[in-house]
C-alpha cells in the first residue's frame, strides 16, 4: 500500500474508533437514566409507603381524639337530658314522701285515742276527727318528660375506614427526550397512560411546568431543590446555563386549563451536557495594545464592537459548535459597513493570532454584512438580504466525509446551501464561531 492508503486507513479507523467513543458515551448515558429511573421508581415507593404510613398513623390518632371527644359529648348530652326529666320526678318523690310521713304520724294519733277511755275519746272526738279527717291529695298524672331516652349508632363507619387513601400510578406525563445542547440541555415529553388512569383525565393538557435540579453523577436527587425553569403550553423545551459535565434531574407535570388538576410529576430522569455554552471569548476582546475592542454581556451571549478602525476577529471561548445541530446569531444593533465585515464558522486551523485577519480566507465560511457569503476567502454568487436590526442569521453544518461539510445558511427567509472544503488534520465534528466588523456600534448575539 502506499503512503496515502495508509493515511486513509488511518483516518477511517480514528473515525471508528471516534464513533464507538461517541457510541459508549451514549450507551453510558442511557445506563444512567435507566438506574436513575430504576431508583426513582424505588424513591417513589419508598416515598408512598412512608406516606401510607405517616397517613395511617394521623388518621388512628385523630380518630382516637375524636372518637374520646364524641363520647364525651354523648355522655354530657345523657347528663343535660337526665337532669332536665329527673328533676320534676325527684320533686314529686319528695312531696308524696312528706304526705306518707303526714299520714303515719295521723294514724299513730288516730290509734292512740282508741285506746283512751269512753270519756275521754267523747271529750276530744270533735278534734280527733278534725284532726285525722285530712285533705286527700290525687297524683292522677306523672310529670312530662322530654323524651324516651336512646342512643344510635350508623354502621358504615367500617366502610368509610375501607374507602380510605388510594393507590394510582404517577402521572400520565413522561419525559422522553434528553439531548444535550451547548451549555444546556433539550427536554422533550409526552402522554403515556397507564392502565390506572382515565385517558380523558389529563387529556388535552394545556400547561406545563418543568422543573430542574442538580444532582450527583449517579441521578440522587435526595434533599435537592427542584426550581421551575419552564412554565407554558409547549410539550418541550431547552433549559440553558446549565454546567458541562454536571449531572441534572429533571421532571415534569400539567394541566388541562388554567384551572384544572395538575398531575402528579413525572419520574425524574438525570442526563449531562458536555458541550460548552454558546460565549464569545474574552480574551479575543483586547487588541496587542490590550485596547477593548469588544465588550461582552448577557453572560458573554453578545458582543458589541466598541472600538473602530480595527477589524479584529472575535471567535467563540472553545470549539462549541457541534455539526447536525443549529446556530443562531441575531443583529441586535447595526454599525456602518464594511467590505471585511462578517459572521461565520472557523476551523482550528485558521489564524486568529493575525489582528488584520478577517473572515474571508481559508478555513471559515461567513456572511457579511451586505449578505455575500464567503467559501475559503472565495465569494459566491449568491446575493442573501443585508444585515439590519433584527436580522436572524442561522448556520448549520452537516459532515459529508472526513474533508468535506455541507453548510446551510439563513438569513431571514431565504437560504443557501454550499459544500465546504477543510483540511482533513482538522476536527470536521466541532468548529468554532466567529465575527469581525471594522467600525463600532454592531451588536451581535449567539
Amino acid at each position: 500500500m502506499c503512503e496515502e492508503e495508509v493515511a486513509s486507513i488511518r483516518l477511517s479507523i480514528k473515525e471508528s474508533l471516534q464513533n464507538l467513543d461517541n457510541y459508549k458515551a451514549y450507551l453510558s448515558s442511557e445506563l444512567v437514566n435507566v438506574n436513575s429511573t430504576r431508583e426513582g421508581v424505588k424513591c417513589s415507593i419508598a416515598k408512598a409507603k412512608k406516606e401510607v404510613e405517616d397517613k395511617f398513623e394521623s388518621i388512628e390518632q385523630q380518630l382516637l381524639k375524636a372518637l374520646a371527644l364524641r363520647k364525651k359529648d354523648i355522655l354530657l348530652a345523657i347528663n343535660d337530658v337526665a337532669n332536665k326529666d329527673l328533676e320534676p320526678l325527684n320533686n314529686l318523690e319528695e312531696k308524696i314522701n312528706g304526705e306518707l310521713e303526714t299520714v303515719e304520724k295521723l294514724k299513730i294519733q288516730g290509734n292512740d285515742i282508741l285506746e283512751e277511755e269512753d270519756s275521754v275519746i267523747s271529750e276530744k272526738a270533735e278534734q280527733t276527727l278534725k284532726e285525722i279527717n285530712i285533705q286527700q291529695n290525687r297524683y292522677p298524672n306523672m310529670p312530662c318528660i322530654s323524651q324516651t331516652l336512646s342512643v344510635t349508632f350508623e354502621e358504615n363507619h367500617i366502610e368509610c375506614v375501607n374507602h380510605i387513601g388510594e393507590i394510582s400510578m404517577t402521572g400520565s406525563l413522561q419525559i422522553v427526550t434528553l439531548a444535550e445542547q451547548p451549555g444546556g440541555m433539550l427536554v422533550e415529553w409526552d402522554d403515556t397512560f397507564s392502565d390506572s388512569e382515565s385517558v380523558t383525565e389529563y387529556s388535552g393538557v394545556q400547561e406545563y411546568i418543568l422543573q430542574c435540579c442538580c444532582t450527583d453523577n449517579k441521578g440522587n436527587h435526595d434533599g435537592a431543590v427542584f426550581n421551575t425553569v419552564y412554565n407554558g403550553e409547549g410539550m418541550s423545551h431547552v433549559v440553558t446555563d446549565l454546567e458541562p459535565h454536571v449531572s441534572y434531574t429533571f421532571r415534569v407535570c400539567g394541566r388541562f386549563g388554567r384551572d384544572g388538576r395538575w398531575s402528579s410529576w413525572s419520574i425524574p430522569r438525570s442526563g449531562m451536557t458536555t458541550l460548552d455554552p454558546h460565549e464569545w471569548s474574552a480574551e479575543d476582546c483586547l487588541n496587542m495594545n490590550q485596547l477593548a475592542i469588544y465588550q461582552l454581556s448577557n453572560k458573554r451571549r453578545t458582543a458589541t464592537k466598541v472600538f473602530p478602525d480595527s477589524s479584529k476577529v472575535l471567535r467563540s471561548k472553545t470549539m462549541s459548535y457541534r455539526v447536525e445541530t443549529a446556530l443562531q446569531f441575531k443583529i441586535d444593533e447595526t454599525g456602518d459597513d464594511s467590505n471585511g465585515d462578517g459572521i461565520g464558522l472557523t476551523t482550528s486551523s485558521f489564524d486568529f493570532s493575525n489582528s488584520k485577519q478577517n473572515l474571508q480566507c481559508p478555513g471559515s465560511v461567513s456572511i457579511n454584512s451586505k449578505g455575500l457569503v464567503y467559501v475559503n476567502g472565495n465569494s459566491m454568487t449568491t446575493q442573501m438580504p443585508a444585515f439590519k436590526r433584527g436580522t436572524v442569521i442561522i448556520f448549520e453544518v452537516n459532515q459529508l466525509n472526513p474533508g468535506k461539510l455541507r453548510v446551510s445558511i439563513s438569513v431571514d427567509d431565504k437560504q443557501v446551501t454550499f459544500d465546504w472544503a477543510i483540511e482533513e488534520k482538522d476536527d470536521c465534528t466541532k468548529l468554532y464561531f466567529a465575527m469581525g466588523f471594522q467600525h463600532s456600534g454592531w451588536q451581535i448575539t449567539v
